[in-house]
């Protein structure tokens, strides 16, 4: 009798980012081996800014290994890791975080649906304090701020980069993430996409990880600043409405300019005062400045792909309304 045939198409492809901390990575792909289920899937290992100690580092890392000649950023690195990708979902992972055991089950359970794109969790903090955060909201001004409320699971407008399934079918026909983000905002603008081509974007509290947080981005703290403040206005030219995106980014821009003029935004003696924040708000007031043309042709092809929701704001406030912080953030302010 001729044995059954064994699968070897993977269901799930998990890609992961490693940029020099190996040790990080390689215990982020442990807790993926761990993984309950007996699904098929395989591991993608992106090493950005690839050299030869992490390269050796890596090596008997399982799965592959994607080498990058430069640091292609977050987004770089993903979409690079992503082209590699067979399965029918991608997982998408920081290398700072263990997933639990059983992740991969609660996220394939809730992107059951097949109208569900994206699909992200909860994370929990391996710092003392064991503080957790779990859906980013999104304020009139286009500000995005990881909470933790206590939330079920629910069609919401973004969940946290961090860890997400995306359905394959989605991730290709958006494009990927979109690499002028480099690193921040980059998935809100994803499920931003998302949703304007009709996918669902689901929350799902069961799929917890630990997250460390910054291992990378704190020893770039000054790029950190610069890419967040940058990014949001690309995001709001993006998809915010026709009569709406460029005050909204005049006035983030304005207000980058006091912050490199105050220092303000924070307590005393914080991060906040510290004269790199105030390069970094002065250094993205300056890029948004130089930039108008840029921003409203990233707008028209965002809008000549299909993937721009001229009602995207009222959809923020359809989807998080449920949720006991929508009232009191997403209240239009009044204008004169």
């Amino acid at each position: 009798m001729t044995p059954p045939t064994v699968a070897t198409t993977p269901r799930v492809s998990f890609v992961v980012l490693n940029w020099h901390n190996e040790a990080a990575t390689c215990a982020c792909v442990q807790s993926i081996e761990r993984q309950a289920g007996g699904l098929a899937t395989e591991i993608i290992v992106v090493d950005n800014d690839s050299t030869a100690a992490s390269r050796s580092a890596l090596a008997d890392a399982p799965g592959s290994l994607v080498c990058l000649a430069g640091n292609r950023g977050f987004t770089g690195g993903m979409n690079a890791g992503a082209r590699k990708a067979r399965g029918e979902f991608i997982a998408l992972l920081n290398n700072d975080l263990r997933l639990a055991d059983d992740w991969l089950q609660t996220a394939l359970t809730a992107a059951s649906d097949p109208r569900v794109g994206i699909v992200g969790g909860r994370s929990l903090s391996d710092q003392a304090g064991g503080t957790e955060s779990t859906l980013p909201r999104i304020d009139p001004r286009g500000f995005s701020q990881l909470l933790a409320v206590d939330a079920p699971r629910a069609a919401v407008a973004s969940v946290d980069g961090g860890h997400l399934l995306v359905r394959t079918a989605t991730w290709r026909e958006l494009g990927g993430f979109d690499d002028d983000f480099f690193a921040y905002y980059e998935e809100l603008d994803l499920c931003a996409r998302a949703l304007a081509r009709g996918w669902q974007v689901i929350y799902e509290p069961g799929m917890r990880v630990w997250h460390r947080r910054g291992l990378s981005s704190d020893r770039v703290r000054w790029r950190r600043i610069f890419w967040a403040r940058r990014n949001r206005t690309i995001w709001l030219a993006k998809h915010f409405p026709a009569n709406e995106w460029r005050r909204v980014v005049i006035a983030a821009t304005l207000e980058y300019l006091a912050q490199a003029l105050r220092g303000s935004g924070g307590p005393r003696g914080s991060w906040r005062g510290h004269v790199a924040f105030r390069a970094a708000s002065l250094a993205a007031a300056a890029w948004v400045l130089s930039h108008p043309r840029w921003l409203a042709a990233k707008r028209r092809a965002t809008i000549a792909a299909g993937q721009h929701d001229s009602g995207y704001r009222r959809r923020l406030n359809d989807l998080y309304e449920p949720f006991p912080f929508s009232r009191a953030i997403l209240a239009v302010p009044s204008r004169r």
